[in-house]
């Protein structure tokens, strides 16, 4: 049986009119931010103009404010969304909030979607996805951690699972120092100071390099993890009112060690 690669002519015609938008609003946008334009201001213009057209949630049914498109056009739609920076964010299809959308759509509570997928779905709210574990890295299906109910009320989550991101300090002072009062519970690390090395339209990036070791009968390596960030590290304090922080650009896991 022959299979059909022809694109269907609805789909063909929303893909067209996608890629217009991007050469239209969001390339012309992006120049406006590296003439030193507004961000927030910038996308929130770039969203209204969107969603006045009808540029929504492509892949959201239209009883929820989308375009309800199925897999192919949808993804013909975010191919051409790819062409520019501000072109997911522009129509508010970008990762992880696309995700977590269809999770709460399709096993939400009645509850769960007025609280938390509404705002989502109005652009009014972003989905912040902090996760790490040796064997997974940032990889959500290879993911271990389960939350196992303790009780009524309580989850106990296993394996051990570690958060990190507000509250960290860079570059503490001997003031912040002395009001530690359980200094056992607290990592100082050594300071280490990181050049610009590649430029986006935010801003200059960083690159970071993270190894894990870990000692048994010898000292090995079982982790490298190679990110792109703008500040200093990853999600803490100082980075709260930025628009984009960073990204893992690598993963390396020893699986020797792991099937060990």
């Amino acid at each position: 049986m022959a299979i059909d690669f022809e694109i269907p002519a609805e789909a063909q015609a929303i893909r067209e009119r996608v890629r217009q938008w991007v050469h239209d609003e969001c390339i012309p946008a992006e120049k406006k931010l590296v003439d030193g334009a507004d961000y927030k201001a910038t996308l929130a213009e770039l969203r209204k103009k969107a969603r006045d057209q009808g540029l929504w949630c492509p892949f959201i049914p239209p009883e929820y404010g989308g375009m309800g498109l199925g897999p192919l056009a949808n993804a013909l739609v975010q191919m051409e969304l790819g062409e520019s920076y501000l072109g997911a964010l522009s129509m508010n299809t970008q990762g992880p909030d696309d995700a977590t959308m269809l999770t709460l759509l399709q096993h939400g509570t009645e509850f769960q979607k007025e609280k938390f997928l509404k705002p989502l779905l109005n652009g009014d709210k972003r989905i912040c996805y902090s996760m790490t574990e040796k064997a997974a890295g940032a990889d959500a299906t290879g993911m271990q951690t389960r939350a196992v109910k303790d009780g009524n009320e309580n989850y106990v989550l296993k394996p051990l699972y570690s958060f990190a991101g507000l509250g960290v300090i860079i570059g503490p002072t001997h003031v912040d120092i002395a009001r530690v009062t359980n200094p056992e519970e607290y990592i100082l690390q050594h300071r280490v100071d990181f050049a610009s090395l590649i430029d986006t339209p935010f801003g200059a990036t960083k690159a970071e390099i993270r190894m894990m070791y870990i000692w048994l009968d010898e000292l090995r390596s079982v982790t490298t993890i190679i990110r792109m960030g703008r500040g200093k590290m990853m999600g803490v304090d100082h980075n709260r009112d930025l628009e984009w922080v960073g990204a893992s650009s690598a993963f390396i896991v020893d699986r020797n060690f792991l099937s060990s």
